[in-house]
């Protein structure tokens, strides 16, 4: 890929809002869903005020989440940076570029992949702390010449 078939892709500086953002359960989370409403129906059904208080207890816990998650992700920006050239069957790295525009609170468990496209990239970051930038990198293999497709991260 030469530099002009690199700036056709321009890197990437768009964050979903919260509401186009869509919500996936795992197989815990929908455990632990189907447990606080086994709960609910439990302490609805006996009148039992220890159950309504794990009930709320495990509702608090679904907020808390949520609420932290939302934080985490906010004014956290991602850019693509892509390889000045690549070959056909050699590896080039591209890099993903992160920065957190908070000025106070870091970013914690930030999993980065490609959403689509002719590449299957990804890479995890721990901790981002106030106002820092990370770089991390994925290897992508062009398997055929030409133009390859980079879809939004």
């Amino acid at each position: 890929m030469n530099r002009a078939a690199a700036a056709a892709f321009p890197a990437a500086r768009v964050a979903l809002p919260a509401w186009r953002r869509r919500l996936r359960f795992t197989q815990l989370g929908r455990w632990y869903v189907a447990l606080t409403i086994g709960i609910g129906l439990a302490a609805i059904n006996t009148g039992n005020n220890l159950l309504f208080l794990v009930l709320g207890l495990l509702l608090s816990s679904i907020v808390v989440s949520g609420l932290l998650s939302e934080t985490s992700l906010r004014a956290v920006r991602v850019e693509r940076r892509l390889p000045a050239s690549a070959s056909a069957g050699a590896p080039a790295l591209v890099g993903l570029s992160v920065r957190n525009g908070k000025p106070r609170a870091p970013s914690v468990g930030l999993a980065l992949r490609e959403k689509g496209g002719d590449t299957l990239g990804q890479g995890l970051l721990l901790l981002l702390g106030a106002g820092r930038t990370e770089e991390i990198s994925y290897r992508f293999t062009p398997q055929r010449r030409g133009l390859h497709r980079f879809e939004l991260l």
